[in-house]
């Protein structure tokens, strides 16, 4: 089902879920299909193979991001550890001036510390569905379970929050998500 929450226009889409729910896929239709920029992030994890700087991230180092963070820089920051250490994650304020539609990939607590006015959308998308989306795509087992048991503690922050605009509680194809996203930042 999807449930509006509160139906305020903005300029910025903002896509959070957990594991294998389609945000990045849908920001790629939006972006492919529908006119939209998307916001690409910063981060300090490492780059995985066949990511590009400027593309899939910007790469920094955590001391690169620990000054930007100091000059007011990031609309948003998230830090936490994973299993090969600890990482930053941040959007640039000043590509949300920007003109024009805009969707960004955010986790729950990059959404609780947005300073800018957004729209967000919670991709919360059936747990047996985002499983089996990660294991064809090639993900760990082992990496799968550790990140939905995470994915489950992260999103009760969200949940209580109340800070997000519309759920997707459905199991829906990248096409069917994006066109139903498609114009609500006209």
């Amino acid at each position: 089902m999807t449930y509006p929450i509160e139906t305020k226009v903005r300029k910025i889409l903002v896509l959070v879920g957990g594991i294998a729910s389609g945000k990045t896929a849908v920001a790629k239709m939006l972006e492919d299909a529908y006119g939209y920029t998307r916001i690409v992030t910063y981060t300090t994890r490492e780059r995985r193979p066949g990511e590009q700087e400027g593309q899939d991230y910007h790469f920094l180092t955590p001391r690169e991001f620990k000054e930007l963070e100091a000059t007011g820089f990031f609309a948003e920051i998230t830090s936490y550890t994973a299993e090969f250490g600890s990482c930053s994650y941040g959007s640039a304020k000043e590509d949300y001036e920007k003109e024009g539609k805009k969707v960004v990939v955010l986790n729950p607590y990059g959404v609780l510390s947005l300073t800018t006015p957004a729209y967000v959308v919670w991709l919360d998308i059936p747990q047996g569905t985002t499983m089996a989306r990660a294991l064809a795509r090639g993900d760990y087992p082992i990496e799968i379970a550790r990140r939905v048991v995470r994915d489950h503690n992260d999103f009760i922050a969200l949940e209580i929050s109340g800070r997000y605009d519309m759920a997707i509680t459905e199991d829906k194809s990248v096409e069917e998500v994006a066109k139903i996203l498609a114009h609500i930042v006209d």
